[in-house]
């Protein structure tokens, strides 16, 4: 190629591919909230993360969290750490003592409201949890929050 049309050729490529940069999603997005956070921690869930919250702020402790505990602080459970506490798969035995095993499925709405929702969908509504959130680490730890509650997790089971 002579020297003109390479450097055409590259500028028809680079534009064709062209993507737009997109803001990075705020780390309090990526971690459950405060409220959640707390509830998670009375109900036993090992105070593991590499964020936590500390005097209502968000603080990085890169796994070193024993000053961000001593301070009050509480586990952030990022949305990955969160999916790796709640279970593949989930049996539940229903009215007439029939399992069903419930797959973990999450996804997101589009618009505006309550956008995320992660769930064990089938079944009936007796054996079917679904929770709903502004963010797709609320969505993961509401319904962690609620298999702790109905006993169907142990707290000591939601680490791999």
């Amino acid at each position: 190629m002579k020297g003109g049309s390479a450097a055409r050729l590259f500028r028809n490529i680079r534009s064709a591919y062209k993507c737009e940069a997109t803001q990075m999603i705020p780390l309090e997005q990526q971690v459950c909230s405060r409220e959640l956070a707390q509830r998670l921690e009375e109900l036993g869930v090992r105070q593991e993360s590499v964020f936590w919250w500390v005097d209502r702020k968000l603080t990085y402790t890169g796994g070193l969290a024993a000053h961000a505990q001593l301070q009050g602080g509480v586990a952030a459970f990022t949305v990955a750490e969160l999916g790796e506490m709640l279970p593949d798969e989930l049996t539940i035995p229903a009215k007439n003592g029939k399992p069903h095993t419930h797959w973990l499925r999450f996804g997101r709405y589009r618009g505006a409201g309550t956008r995320f929702w992660c769930a064990y969908p089938g079944g009936t509504a007796r054996t079917n949890f679904e929770e709903r959130a502004h963010t797709e680490a609320d969505a993961r730890a509401k319904l962690l929050i609620a298999l702790l509650e109905h006993k169907l997790l142990s707290p000591t089971g939601c680490r791999s």
